[in-house]
């Protein structure tokens, strides 16, 4: 029933109770006196039902019923690569107002607060797929189980690696049900090295050229060729990172890019929620159209 309204267009805004309801003060019970606080309700009856914050049921929850998610486009994750965690909790919980799909907790992050940052972004962001940026190099096995632990669902493992570590990290991801995302940051031949790792089972690859790269060259346009011999080369989704704009995302799409991984552009505008809701918004429309084109 949510799916069908989903897909005819209503939404958080159309959730509400009867006006009485709202304005009067509840006769018995822990709340009497109160009112009802119809955001904290609405947060708490779709985190139970497994729906995200604008009330869409999550894929996780749909594939759990046997059925088929609405969406099976690109999706948005937001990078949040903050130092402290009281200024990266409401940038976590913007980007999941603003429908995001995944959530980062960035490298600087966790190494400043610690692996407990999952928790507290899935405290905020509860239906959100949480990624856990931790560019392992070695002991695989260990960190994922250390992610896992704080209820990451996603890793992150460097390509640079060897692929024993590579290994140990999907066979701990497989025990845990985590998904291992290989960072091919830095890497002379990208492609080559993600159809060897394609054959050790990781379940994305993503091509990054990381903050300090980004900072001196700011520009993802080069890297648009690139994401498109690397779609033709390999099965595995694709995700994209680094110094990415709106204007930037219709290129993206169209190179087949299956997970555009967003940071300043979100987190260091004026309304990270707006924001958020506009790469979303972008990614979603281009993908309509793109299917409306492949079915004539």
């Amino acid at each position: 029933e949510r799916l069908f309204n989903v897909r005819e267009g209503f939404s958080r805004k159309d959730d509400t109770l009867p006006k009485r309801l709202l304005n009067e003060p509840l006769p018995d019970g822990p709340a009497k006196g109160e009112t009802i606080n119809l955001d904290k309700l609405l947060n708490e009856y779709y985190t139970v039902r497994g729906w995200d914050y604008n009330g869409i049921p999550t894929d996780k929850k749909v594939l759990e019923l046997g059925l088929t998610p609405l969406y099976d486009g690109p999706k948005i994750q937001v990078a949040i690569d903050e130092r402290y965690m009281k200024d990266a909790l409401p940038l976590a919980e913007a980007a999941y107002r603003g429908g995001a799909d995944i959530i980062e907790a960035g490298t600087p992050l966790i190494k400043s607060e610690g692996l407990r940052v999952i928790k507290e972004f899935r405290k905020l962001c509860p239906n959100a797929t949480i990624v856990a940026d931790l560019k392992t190099f070695d002991t695989g096995w260990l960190e994922t189980e250390l992610a896992a632990e704080n209820g990451a669902d996603i890793v992150t493992v460097m390509g640079a690696t060897d692929d024993y570590t590579i290994k140990d990290a999907v066979g701990a991801a497989r025990k845990y049900g985590l998904k291992v995302m290989v960072d091919l940051m830095n890497l002379k031949d990208p492609i080559s090295r993600a159809i060897e790792v394609e054959k050790l089972g990781v379940d994305i690859v993503c091509l990054h050229v990381g903050i300090s790269a980004q900072i001196r060259e700011r520009e993802v346009d080069q890297k648009i060729t690139i994401v498109e011999n690397l779609v033709k080369s390999i099965n595995t989704p694709v995700a994209v990172a680094g110094g990415i704009k709106l204007e930037v995302v219709p290129l993206l799409v169209k190179a087949g890019a299956k997970i555009i991984i967003v940071g300043g552009a979100i987190t260091k505008s004026a309304n990270p929620e707006e924001a958020t809701r506009r790469f979303v918004t972008t990614v979603r429309k281009l993908w309509d159209e793109y299917k409306q084109k492949s079915n004539k």
